[in-house]
């Protein structure tokens, strides 16, 4: 309990967060997999095989939670073909070669593999259900400077916060991209393992990158740690006012925003500190804010750690993890 209530970044507790959260997803696997072998035995043969391959202590490809959705949609409704497509599908993932930094990733815009296609339908159903909006998610081109630039804030990230990046690398597979308008980043949770980012507008750079991957690296964690430990034990159905959205957010949303703002105010602050630290060039700001509220990181947090301390009826760990955050956000 004791590390689950630090709000440090901790790539060996998160390792074993992940193969917790990897034995349930594995298990859940089986069990859709053996659902629909009673009507498509060959498809569900194929399918198994290839599901054996995969390791709970290892670190999984995001596909794998995005093919367990869609094979509980397809079973919930009953629909032979459509499960008979996504088996089909499945039985062609691999485990990646062993690799600490997660995979960057783009649509092919003249032939988009079966799962990417998958992935954009998942993500598109938990947008959804969020904003009531449909992504415009697109293809982006592979010699497109948003590549360049994510690469580089993996690097940054790397020089100026070792655990912070050992932690993302533990938490993230994939890094998707897309050329959107609509969204700039985001993490589903029926996709974990895989973070998306539209590409650099005019006028950012990597530091727009930076603060992407770090903020959903930390809702990963969260994520994580929620499987197995509640951290807040209020209804979903009390709303509250929240410093990022325009609507009124349960307390599950503001404690996310609360960490994540934590995570990103020791990122910000690693880099500033940092030799090569380029206060025009390097300035890292959040978009995450569809309230258009102009306040700093740092109000925006205690924006959140106001509307938890009157309203959350918090856990001992999530009363203890906000206590860490608040002071690992201002060291």
């Amino acid at each position: 309990m004791s590390t689950l209530c630090d709000a440090a970044p901790n790539a060996c507790r998160d390792e074993l967060l992940r193969t917790e959260a990897n034995v349930a997803l594995l298990r859940s696997l089986h069990h859709l997999i053996d659902v629909a072998s009673k009507v498509l035995p060959n498809e569900g043969r194929a399918a198994a095989n290839a599901l054996a391959g995969f390791l709970p202590e290892e670190k999984a490809t995001g596909f794998l939670r995005v093919y367990n959705a869609c094979l509980t949609r397809a079973i919930r409704a009953k629909n032979v073909e459509l499960a008979r497509g996504y088996l089909k599908e499945f039985s062609t993932l691999r485990p990646a070669a062993a690799a600490p930094r997660p995979t960057i990733l783009s649509l092919d815009r003249k032939h988009p593999a079966p799962h990417h296609l998958r992935f954009i339908d998942v993500v598109n159903d938990s947008i959804y259900e969020t904003y009531r909006m449909r992504n415009d998610f697109g293809p982006l081109a592979s010699a497109h400077p948003s590549f360049a630039a994510a690469h580089t804030a993996l690097n940054r990230l790397a020089a100026v916060d070792k655990q912070l990046a050992d932690e993302l690398e533990v938490l993230l597979s994939e890094i998707f991209l897309f050329e959107s308008t609509t969204f700039n980043a985001g993490t589903s949770l029926h996709a974990l393992g895989i973070v998306w980012m539209s590409h650099l507008k005019d006028g950012h750079s990597w530091a727009r990158y930076y603060e992407h991957l770090v903020h959903e690296a930390a809702h990963h964690h969260l994520y994580y740690v929620l499987q197995n430990d509640p951290l807040y034990l209020n209804d979903p159905n009390e709303l509250y006012a929240s410093p990022f959205r325009s609507e009124m957010r349960p307390i599950g949303g503001i404690y996310h925003g609360m960490f994540v703002l934590a995570r990103t105010l020791r990122a910000v602050h690693a880099l500033e500190r940092s030799a090569d630290y380029d206060a025009e060039l390097d300035v890292v700001s959040t978009i995450h804010n569809n309230a258009k509220n102009p306040a700093s990181f740092e109000e925006k947090f205690e924006d959140c750690i106001v509307v938890l301390q009157k309203h959350a009826n918090l856990t001992d760990i999530g009363r203890g993890l906000m206590e860490s955050a608040r002071e690992m956000a201002y060291a």
